[in-house]
């Protein structure tokens, strides 16, 4: 009997086999994952720039966060899925140029990689990109990953404070800095021109009062000029020079107030809305531009308002007006008259009152003067939705206001105009405009500009 069953079995058990692969075979395969092969981002042309809209996958993102426009109309997309997995994509021109998927370095913990967000970017064309990350746990510092785009790998990953990035003139450093920490300052390349396998950051110590540093502008492999809450200050030659700023305006501007800005071989200091000043590398003033004048017509109270925005690539210099603070203290009211006292009626024999002599006579307060709220809110309420651009040397500024030119844009209809300067980072060369899921990246030479009178 045993004799006949296990054969049986065996035939059974084969056949079942047989049966079970073919089955696997014929079935129509998996429909591929999302995550994988789904592109994010839909990109195409509208109007007059290109629209960016994520497409959601099958794995749901923990967060989308997008980073300020880079010079040369780079700029970057984190994309952290639900599956911890990090992405950045970077755009150069509003078009997707490369897609980084981002491994745990093995000195990061698992709770800070995992969670991390995107701070702050930068871009070694070619050469290497710089990502700054944020972290979410109490006492660990920012992680800043360079990825090298010719070997597209990690090059090296660095720990230190500071919430911004920024590029020497030749590339050759990179400076880590933000409120309250010391500025580092990591080489980027071999003398040879090569990405560094790993730079040795050198850090330079704010001077105990420094309020800031706020702007940087790098002036050097290792210098470089920032603004402080007191004014402006340089680290040159391993030293530190400090110019105070002017009186502050009657208007009363709120923080932040410095801005930088570097056109050819000359800078440009900024120390609050409306004024604008040459300094040397050195934080030495040159000279100071005088505003007035170079927004004739309906608008030339824009001068005592604009707020420098930086150079674009050719060298110009943009600005936005902003509204003051006017946080000079109100003029006190005037007192408060004292009721006149009730007179018996004099006696009819009784002889005249004698005339008040001048002299003792109750001297009357002069009605207040108009603050100088008073005298700009109605210019203000008109609107500041307007952006100018000048050359340095010319009699007058460019211009345009986002109503006038929204409309010969061809936006996407998802975007309403921009409100003050759009965001617009000149040196970018462009706008990077709406919300989390849906960017309009917009080039700056499609904006038509007024010409000066």
């Amino acid at each position: 009997m045993k004799r006949i069953l296990l054969p049986a079995l065996a035939l059974l058990t084969l056949l079942a086999f047989g049966l079970g692969a073919r089955w696997a075979l014929s079935r129509p395969a998996p429909p591929p994952s999302q995550e994988e092969d789904r592109p994010p981002f839909l990109i195409q042309a509208a109007g007059a720039g290109t629209s960016i809209e994520h497409q959601p996958s099958e794995i749901p993102i923990r967060s989308l966060v997008w980073s300020h426009p880079l010079p040369g109309g780079a700029f970057v997309a984190q994309l952290l899925t639900q599956s911890n997995r990090q992405q950045a994509l970077l755009f150069i021109g509003g078009r997707l140029d490369t897609t980084l998927t981002l491994e745990r370095p093995k000195e990061i913990p698992e709770n800070v990689f995992n969670f991390a967000e995107l701070e702050d970017a930068a871009l070694l064309p070619g050469k290497a990109i710089l990502l700054l990350y944020r972290t979410s746990v109490a006492g660990e510092l920012p992680v800043l990953i360079a990825w090298n785009l010719e070997k597209g790998a990690v090059q090296w990953t660095y720990r230190g404070s500071g919430t911004s990035l920024a590029l020497s003139p030749e590339g050759q450093s990179a400076f880590l800095f933000g409120p309250g920490s010391p500025v580092q300052i990591l080489p980027l390349r071999e003398r040879g021109g090569g990405l560094l396998h790993a730079p040795a950051p050198r850090k330079v110590d704010l001077p105990s009062d420094m309020v800031g540093p706020g702007n940087l502008l790098p002036t050097g492999p290792v210098d470089f000029l920032v603004t402080e809450e007191a004014g402006l200050a340089a680290w040159k030659n391993g030293t530190w020079i400090r110019t105070p700023a002017p009186s502050p305006s009657p208007l009363g501007f709120t923080a932040p107030k410095g801005a930088l800005a570097r056109s050819g071989r000359t800078f440009w200091w900024q120390p609050e809305p409306g004024r604008l000043v040459q300094v040397t590398d050195g934080a030495g003033i040159v000279a100071t531009q005088d505003l007035t004048g170079l927004v004739p017509g309906a608008h030339e109270r824009d001068t005592a308002l604009l707020r420098l925005l930086g150079a674009d690539p050719e060298g110009s210099l943009w600005f936005a007006p902003v509204a003051p603070g006017f946080k000079a203290p109100p003029s006190p009211l005037p007192p408060s008259p004292t009721p006149a006292a009730v007179q018996e009626p004099a006696p009819s024999n009784a002889p005249s009152p004698a005339e008040p002599d001048p002299a003792t006579a109750p001297v009357v307060p002069a009605p207040p003067a108009p603050s100088p709220q008073d005298a700009w809110d109605p210019y203000l309420k008109e609107g500041l939705d307007r952006l100018y651009r000048w050359t340095p040397g010319s009699p007058g500024m460019q211009g345009f206001a986002w109503a006038t030119v929204w409309r010969q844009l061809g936006a996407p209809p998802y975007l309403e105009a921009p409100s003050g300067e759009g965001g617009l980072i000149p040196a970018s060369g462009g706008f990077l405009l709406g919300g989390q899921e849906r960017r309009w990246w917009l080039p700056l030479g499609s904006v038509p500009l007024d010409q000066p009178r």
